[in-house]
């Protein structure tokens, strides 16, 4: 089922054992054009829709997919543990965020809340759009090899371990 959960969850859907949220606009707004605020409302609204679900089906858990971005370069000591505040300011961050602590916050007790900070993906079918400008390194060191070019394996943050 596609849709557009800005819009709201569709109609007709079983009730589910469990909702995973992972739906994510990664890239800065000036690139697309927006504001941080259409950045911020983009990136929540289907939250909300997905949180406002689960408390009308009440399935097992609810599982927000945040990810490592909430961290600036300079939080942690050499290693985020998860009792590291992060201090993001770039407009995922803030975006991811916001939607850990809706997460938490939003079901009221009703449906059992979890948040999953992820790092780097990677999934076969992972294609660069406007909503996501860059792929992981992996797909784009997969297509290096599979162009036959040489792999030159950089990155500019001295804190990333590749």
């Amino acid at each position: 089922v596609e849709a557009d959960l800005a819009a709201g969850m569709p109609g007709g859907l079983p009730p589910p054992h469990l909702v995973v949220h992972g739906a994510a606009i990664t890239a800065d707004p000036s690139t697309l054009g927006w504001t941080r605020a259409a950045h911020l409302a983009a990136n929540t609204r289907p939250l909300l829709a997905a949180l406002e679900y689960a408390a009308a089906t009440r399935p097992a858990a609810f599982v927000y997919l945040s990810s490592s971005g909430v961290f600036a370069p300079e939080d942690g000591r050499g290693a985020l543990a998860v009792t590291d505040v992060p201090t993001g300011q770039s407009a995922y961050a803030v975006a991811k965020r916001l939607g850990e602590r809706a997460t938490l916050e939003g079901l009221d007790g009703l449906v059992p809340a979890h948040v999953v900070r992820l790092g780097y993906l990677y999934g076969p079918d992972e294609w660069a759009r406007p909503t996501r400008p860059h792929v992981s390194p992996v797909a784009r060191w997969l297509a290096t090899a599979r162009a036959g070019r040489a792999l030159e394996v950089r990155d500019d943050d001295p804190a990333r371990d590749l």
